[in-house]
């Protein structure tokens, strides 16, 4: 997952600089980071684009069963990754995002849901 999140944040490129292959089109990437729809009631206002959410201005997050996050920060050069089971359904709770949001901000040194960073 973590291969996956720098793969994002290197712009689509196997490796960082001029060295690394386009192994994902760049205009994928910026596409998947642009917003596109309003995202679930449960991940708040943050908007979405091909299943990634924006927690701040630098900082998008893509997340799946159970609490499995991948999170990245351009403006830090930041990937996170988290596999857990904070929850035994198809769909986060809220408590399970409340933890992920937690573990972002901490990592990424964010002020809470500001997209003033």
């Amino acid at each position: 997952m973590a291969k996956f999140g720098q793969l994002y944040l290197q712009g689509g490129k196997s490796a960082p600089g001029p060295g690394g292959e386009q192994v994902v089109p760049e205009s994928w990437i910026d596409q998947t980071w642009t917003p596109h729809v309003k995202p679930p009631t449960i991940v708040g206002d943050n908007a979405g684009g091909f299943f990634w959410y924006q927690l701040d201005k630098d900082t998008w997050f893509s997340y799946g069963l159970g609490g499995q996050i991948i999170a990245v920060n351009r403006r830090l050069n930041r990937v996170v990754a988290m596999q857990s089971d904070l929850v035994g359904e198809k769909e986060p709770s809220e408590p399970a995002i409340a933890v992920i949001r937690d573990i972002m901000e901490l990592t990424f040194q964010l002020s809470p849901y500001s997209f003033d960073n």
